[in-house]
């Protein structure tokens, strides 16, 4: 897993937009909901008691991107109901990812969407049942993921930083 890449962890607000139609009461002087991709693991600004059916914590990446693992960062190991993750290129229209899963039980949840081979630009946890736990604090949602590759093509593999491309070496994807 590649939590160690530019979407991955640390401040990713510049690439990243965070929106959500579950009530989170979110500091705005700190960013609201981007607070979910702004690198810090230990604010205590932020929380929700909403019911979630139906309900959404989207990111919109500046790129499509293969995300296999999402990270959620807790203030305990309170739940807040069934999840599911999906992705969409516009959207608008979304695929499944993976299985429903209770989010929370944990102060940091790996979330194993590892059977995802398709770039998408936008992700987001969408609600099947319950409602979010109001006593953690909500802290971070990570992204463990690669660019995507066509098999016969020369790739450039680096890593990216706010500068431009630091570049590691060329491999030629069979």
């Amino acid at each position: 897993m590649a939590y160690d890449s530019p979407y991955g962890t640390g401040n990713r607000t510049a690439s990243i937009t965070v929106t959500a139609d579950i009530n989170f009461h979110a500091n705005p002087v700190l960013g609201g909901v981007n607070m979910f991709v702004n690198g810090n693991k230990t604010e205590t600004q932020m929380w929700s008691a909403d019911v979630v059916a139906n309900k959404y914590l989207r990111f919109l990446c500046s790129e499509a991107i293969i995300v296999d693992h999402l990270k959620w960062y807790q203030q305990n190991t309170s739940n807040h109901g069934v999840f599911k993750v999906q992705g969409s290129n516009d959207g608008t229209n979304w695929t499944n990812i993976g299985s429903s899963f209770t989010l929370g039980g944990a102060t940091a949840q790996e979330i194993d969407i590892s059977a995802n081979t398709i770039a998408y630009s936008y992700y987001q946890f969408l609600g099947v049942s319950g409602s979010m736990s109001s006593s953690p604090w909500i802290y971070e949602v990570e992204f463990s993921w690669t660019y995507p590759v066509s098999s016969g093509v020369v790739a450039c593999i680096g890593v990216k930083d706010v500068d431009g491309i630091v570049m590691i070496g060329i491999e030629n994807i069979v």
